[in-house]
């Protein structure tokens, strides 16, 4: 780092998730351990209304197009970026985007060993830059987070992206990192602080319209009292008098971190994939496993797990390619 004018340093502590899917996963097991119900492939098409006031939801089976209605007293709309298409009876395909009065986030894994043994906070030395985190991740750098004004596409263009890996060189001068040692990029949507800001939004957004309650802008970090907060106004109560808790205890977390899905055997993976509704390889690799790996190493972890499960070879060619995609 660049010491010239440098008087000193600070060094804090603070929460870092590395497998966000996992939380939400554990959540789920938590919930359906509680007498809950977890329905996945089965997006939200519409709502089911009756005088004027929400009754419950229409959804279609992503598996066999079924549809199915679901009544209810409450519905809430937790569908972050896609929370607005939930609320228009838009279905949430694959080809669809999000919300684009959304801001967009991302940030990068870089092919380069870590800074640090910890996270380390980045500033550019240019008026007005942001400033940057980098964390070991997987024996390589994470680093992030950008943010963008709202647009029509997700995507990240490459000048945005050299320009952030520009910031990062002039942070750390020796690091001359370039797009070349890029290994993915990871974004997102967020309501944004005000109409066409980059800047997102400091709290999250609890709105009430009869028996519909939606919600978005939620941290992590405070997800559990927004939904205690949201509960008490979708039931219209003061939270205080909820219900407690479920004394149900919360069911052993699956150890993603310290296992591999190529290495388990054939009874192991298929547990897996029963209890967690997978469907996919890439659920099991993207969204149940803790893998930020290159397309490579996913491509030889998923092929490895599908002939362990016996998966025939026209299957693991079309499972491999969405996977990759």
């Amino acid at each position: 780092v660049d010491a010239s004018g440098l008087k000193g340093g600070a060094e804090w502590g603070d929460a870092v998730i590395v497998a966000p899917q996992r939380i939400i996963v554990e959540a789920i097991r938590w919930a359906v351990a509680a007498g809950g119900t977890a329905i996945n492939y089965m997006p939200c098409i519409s709502l089911l209304e009756s005088n004027g006031d929400v009754i419950g939801v229409r959804s279609q089976c992503g598996i066999t197009n079924q549809t199915f209605e679901f009544h209810a007293d409450k519905v809430i709309n937790c569908a972050g970026p896609w929370l607005q298409e939930a609320v228009n009876g838009e279905s949430r395909q694959a080809n669809q985007r999000p919300s684009q009065d959304r801001a967009i986030a991302f940030n990068v894994l870089l092919d380069r060993p870590p800074l640090a043994a910890h996270g380390v906070a980045l500033t550019p030395p240019e008026s007005g830059a942001p400033t940057y985190f980098a964390l070991p991740c997987n024996g390589k750098l994470f680093a992030g987070t950008v943010h963008l004004k709202p647009r029509k596409t997700d995507s990240v263009s490459k000048t945005e992206l050299e320009g952030f890996l520009r910031h990062l060189n002039a942070s750390v001068p020796e690091l001359c990192v370039t797009v070349e040692d890029v290994v993915g990029i990871t974004s997102g949507r967020q309501p944004p602080l005000s109409k066409g800001s980059s800047t997102p939004a400091k709290a999250p957004k609890i709105d009430v319209c009869g028996n519909l309650t939606n919600i978005e802008g939620v941290k992590y970090t405070t997800a559990r009292h927004v939904a205690w907060q949201a509960l008490g106004r979708a039931l219209r109560m003061n939270p205080s008098n909820l219900p407690p808790y479920s004394s149900v205890a919360r069911p052993r977390p699956r150890r993603t971190a310290d296992l591999r899905p190529d290495q388990l055997s054939a009874p192991d993976l298929q547990t897996w994939i029963q209890e967690e509704s997978v469907i996919h390889i890439d659920d099991l690799l993207v969204r149940r496993w803790d893998s930020l790996g290159t397309e490579p190493e996913l491509s030889v972890m998923a092929r490895k797990i599908m002939t362990t499960l016996s998966w025939s070879e026209s299957l693991v060619s079309e499972e491999l390619q969405r996977t990759l995609s």
